[in-house]
C-alpha cells in the first residue's frame, strides 16, 4: 500500500516509497504531476478516475476509485484509490490524501475463477455430467 498526497492549489503531490513502487517509479525521482499519472492511465478509465478525484473535492467522505495503469515497464496494473480532501477553516478543498493498493492478483484471480466456472458449466452441459 502507498500513500499520497496532492495539493490543489499548485498541483504539488508527495508519495511514499511505497506508491512510487506501486505506479513503477524509482523512489529518487520526483513525485510526477496529475497529468504524468493520467497519461499512466489505460486510456478507457482516465475519464472515471478524473471524475473520481473530482468528486473527492465536492463530499467530506472518502472516495474509492479502481482503474488500470501502464506501468513503464510495459505491464498492466490493477490499481484501487481510496482518497479524501482536506479543507482549511472556509471549508475551500486544499489538498488530497489517500492510499493506492496493487489489487492485481486479485483481478487475476476473479477473472481465472470466473472462466473456470464458465468451462465446467459448459462442460456440464455437453457431457450431462453434474459437477
Amino acid at each position: 500500500m502507498g500513500t499520497f498526497e496532492r495539493e490543489l492549489a499548485t498541483g504539488s503531490g508527495r508519495w511514499d516509497t511505497a506508491m512510487a513502487r506501486l505506479w513503477g517509479f524509482q523512489t529518487s525521482e520526483p513525485t510526477p504531476t496529475f497529468e504524468q499519472i493520467l497519461a499512466m492511465i489505460v486510456p478507457e478509465d482516465r475519464a472515471s478516475v478524473s471524475a473520481a478525484m473530482e468528486h473527492t473535492t465536492t463530499v467530506d467522505q472518502s472516495v474509492e476509485f479502481e482503474y488500470r495503469i501502464r506501468r513503464g515497464d510495459g505491464k498492466l496494473a490493477v490499481l484501487n484509490t481510496r482518497g479524501r480532501v482536506e479543507r482549511n477553516e472556509e471549508g475551500t478543498p486544499i489538498r488530497i490524501v489517500g492510499a493506492t493498493v496493487d489489487v492485481t492478483a486479485s483481478r487475476e484471480a476473479q477473472l481465472r475463477l470466473r472462466e473456470f466456472n464458465e468451462w465446467m458449466q459448459l462442460s456440464s452441459q455437453a457431457t450431462g455430467v453434474g459437477f
